[in-house]
């Protein structure tokens, strides 16, 4: 869009907040402590031409059991595995890593303003030194997110979320996953 001044009006931000979604992750600018994300950075500067002086740290390379997220993750029941991301801070500040493991959500027909945020699991994080974890798979089949936050203590954060599934596949489980055949609906949907 910005390249295209003679076709493009301009632009705006859809959520300026934070909402949860499929995860806390996506799509919001800011976390539910009110920390700012680079997308907040990426916006002052594109609408003011200015850098704010203290921007969001960044996470890359994050993996799982030495996969990357490109990857399906499966992994076996109650069973451990490390975790690994590079963090950075534009400013070198400090960063503190917090992980944890959620179940992910299966409310494909449930509209996103009444979904609720998972909690974590109790326990999945063994270990965890800066930017590596050691993380105990869940005893129960199904899809869960691992999810890691990069804090400057300034006031801006980086944030991913990392989906694996605890299990095997079967073809019930594809089947009733693209038919949205979950526990859960919507009210008034049959």
């Amino acid at each position: 869009m910005v390249g295209d001044k003679d076709h493009c009006l301009g632009g705006y931000v859809l959520y300026w907040g934070q909402r949860f979604e499929q995860t806390s992750m996506w799509f919001s600018l800011f976390t539910q402590g009110g920390e700012k994300t680079a997308i907040v950075d990426m916006i002052h500067y594109l609408w003011t031409g200015k850098s704010l002086p203290n921007k969001a740290p960044g996470l890359r390379s994050f993996r799982l059991n030495g996969k990357t997220q490109l990857r399906s993750t499966f992994l076996r029941a109650d069973s451990t595995y490390e975790a690994s991301v590079v963090a950075s801070d534009p400013e070198g500040d400090l960063l503190a890593i917090a992980w944890e493991v959620v179940p992910d959500v299966n409310e494909n027909f449930i509209l996103p303003q009444h979904r609720t945020a998972r909690e974590a699991l109790p326990g999945a994080i063994i270990k965890s030194e800066g930017t590596r974890a050691l993380v105990k798979a869940p005893a129960k089949k199904g899809a869960y997110r691992l999810l890691v936050t990069a804090n400057d203590g300034k006031g801006s954060v980086a944030t991913h979320s990392y989906p694996f599934y605890v299990g095997k596949l079967t073809a019930a489980d594809i089947k009733n996953i693209s038919q949205g055949n979950f526990k859960k609906k919507a009210p008034g949907v049959h």
